[in-house]
């Protein structure tokens, strides 16, 4: 276990600076576009994982509840 003073933590800190924030720059509309196209594209591959999640889920329920009734 290491010992930190806040000397330590300072000058770890000090050491690294956070990265600069990048400056605000807007995107042309075509790239917007594009990028919404791809949310699209993206979306029913994302609600099938989201339904097998779900399936597992409800499974996994069912499952605790049986054991924790038996347990009691």
């Amino acid at each position: 276990m290491l010992n930190l003073t806040p000397q330590m933590l300072q000058y770890t800190s000090s050491r690294h600076p956070p990265p600069p924030s990048p400056p605000p720059h807007h995107t042309p509309p075509h790239l917007t576009q594009n990028k919404e196209k791809e949310m699209k594209k993206e979306r029913p591959h994302y609600s099938q994982l989201k339904k097998l999640f779900y399936k597992i889920l409800r499974k996994e329920m069912k499952m605790y509840i049986v054991t924790t009734s038996l347990s009691c």
